[in-house]
């Protein structure tokens, strides 16, 4: 996780300076956006697989497991499935709700693997996507991340299992990506 929020951060350095540049240059602002490939191109993931990506960045953002909030100090034993409702918990909730509902899983399933309710799980579909319809960048460049370590992820399970299929041992000849 931490390779691909280095890799964030450089494309957005990058973006910037182009953007300032490009300012400079023609008088005018020009606002970019990135877009990852859609889950489309996904084979089918489970809950958990989805949840121990979510939980990895939780991990990376986190070390000591605690996050200080107005609440008090709260204590991240049981990660996004804890009762919480610390803004930074409910956000990657509302991701993980948003992650599993495209890949097609229902909110009643959705909702047993988190012990909540399924309109919980709707309300959660619901607010993250008039969140990313509004372009909100905190919640966006998460999201984003999340959706970017999971097609890096399963992209680098494809490879490994094509090495593993071919004839020789070998990828050489191989020109599917």
């Amino acid at each position: 996780m931490a390779q691909i929020s280095g890799v964030w951060k450089e494309a957005n350095e990058l973006v910037e300076q182009f953007k300032r540049e490009f300012e400079s240059r023609y008088g005018f602002k020009l606002t970019i956006h990135f877009k990852t490939k859609s889950f489309e191109s996904l084979p089918p993931l489970s809950l958990q697989e989805i949840l121990d990506e979510i939980e990895s960045l939780l991990d990376a953002e986190y070390p000591d497991k605690q996050i200080k909030s107005s609440y008090g100090t709260v204590h991240l034993t049981d990660g996004i499935r804890t009762k919480t409702r610390v803004y930074q918990i409910v956000l990657l909730r509302q991701i993980f709700c948003y992650i599993a509902h495209e890949l097609g899983y229902t909110s009643v399933e959705i909702g047993r693997f988190l012990h909540k309710d399924h309109a919980t799980v709707l309300h959660s579909v619901k607010t993250l996507k008039i969140e990313l319809d509004l372009k909100v960048k905190s919640v966006t460049n998460k999201y984003e991340i999340i959706k970017s370590s999971l097609v890096l992820k399963y992209r680098k399970n494809e490879g490994s299992q094509e090495q593993e299929s071919g004839p020789t041992g070998s990828t050489e000849g191989n020109t599917e990506t």
